[in-house]
């Protein structure tokens, strides 16, 4: 259980989830939290957090919370830590909130951190003298390639499916990993989380960088009726952290997820987004079966059309699944205390101003 007392090692602490996770932390007066940084250019494990911290909302008091950043790397043995500082860290941990991962799609970049990085991380917590409670923030998306359906818990981390890329395999694949280990764990699995509330544009971009591309098109192949379940990180770091201060919890596993009912259409978003981009004739949503070859080159004309359009077909398979999750029983745990959640569609009033066109182009060359 979570308490002011508590030590924490929290890893992925310069990412979306994991620096609003540490915000929370520190707000709610926890400061023995070790963070493991990766290391990047010039910049100490210390700078790279305090420039995550400094984003968007108010810097928290940190409290040492730099002097405890430490250099480390999932994809290394011992997660790159030297023998002594992995020692004494191992004396002193109970809660290991788990955040580090690779988001890309190429399959050996994403096993190295997602995978291999999970071992490291079980080797270093059967090592760990307080038998540490091992929190995995994965994702709802490892049920693979299924297709409109509202999933439970039970329906996800599903290795013998189809996956659309290597990230949800991967995730699927540390998720079942942890599982086995014998290890105390608590898995929480988010839908796609948006970066509501931090006015930092490289965020709002890893995400939502293809929404301004699609003004570049007269149609596009996507489902009108296929639901999109989105939550704002803020959100999902709160209920992450409610659910620690629960005991006994019911469960091992939480969707964090908008659910069936709170979820919006790709309808409903391309209709906001017709609006809020004022263009002169809305985009036309043509049903995935109808994008036909000759379809696409009705619509698929110019150069600059097609590279963005062979950028797209990395998530349109995303866009079309019409899954969500079932958060029944994140709400059967917290109870009134669930924090509500805002509108999607007012998430992406705060979020796209953020996000440049060209630079939106740019970041579609990197899958």
């Amino acid at each position: 259980m979570l308490t002011r007392e508590s030590n924490i090692l929290l890893t992925g602490a310069t990412g979306l989830i994991g620096g609003e996770l540490l915000r929370g932390l520190l707000a709610r007066g926890i400061h023995r939290v070790w963070t493991l940084v990766r290391a990047e250019g010039e910049l100490a494990p210390g700078q790279r957090l305090s420039r995550r911290l400094a984003c968007g909302r108010p810097a928290p008091e940190l409290n040492g919370c730099l002097e405890r950043a430490l250099p480390g790397d999932m994809a290394a043995e011992r997660l790159g830590l030297p023998r002594p500082a992995e020692s004494a860290l191992q004396q002193q941990v109970d809660i290991i909130l788990h955040c580090a991962a690779d988001t890309s799609f190429l399959g050996r970049r994403c096993r190295r951190t997602n995978v291999e990085g999970m071992q490291h991380l079980i080797d270093f917590a059967s090592g760990c003298g307080r038998d540490p409670l091992v929190v995995y923030l994965g994702t709802a998306a490892t049920c693979g390639a299924v297709e409109h359906r509202c999933l439970t818990e039970e329906e996800g981390c599903n290795l013998e499916a189809a996956h659309h890329n290597e990230y949800t395999r991967s995730k699927a694949e540390a998720e079942r990993l942890l599982r086995e280990s014998g290890l105390r764990h608590l898995i929480v699995r988010p839908s796609v989380v948006l970066s509501t509330g931090l006015a930092d544009p490289e965020l709002a971009a890893t995400l939502l960088w293809f929404m301004p591309l699609l003004n570049e098109f007269e149609a596009v192949p996507i489902d009108a009726r296929a639901r999109m379940d989105v939550v704002p990180v803020g959100w999902v770091a709160d209920s992450v952290l409610r659910l620690l201060a629960v005991s006994p919890r019911r469960y091992r596993c939480y969707h964090l997820s908008a659910g069936a009912t709170a979820a919006p259409t790709w309808g409903e978003i391309c209709a906001y987004l017709d609006e809020y981009y004022r263009r002169p004739a809305g985009l036309k949503l043509i049903p995935p079966p109808d994008w036909t070859r000759a379809v696409q080159k009705q619509y698929i004309r110019t150069p600059r059309q097609r590279l963005i359009f062979s950028r797209l077909r990395y998530y349109l398979p995303f866009i079309n699944m019409d899954v969500v999750y079932d958060n029944g029983r994140l709400r059967e745990e917290l109870g009134g205390d669930a924090a509500r959640l805002p509108r999607a569609l007012s998430c992406l009033t705060e979020l796209l101003p953020l996000i440049d066109l060209e630079e939106a182009l740019a970041a579609s060359r990197s899958p």
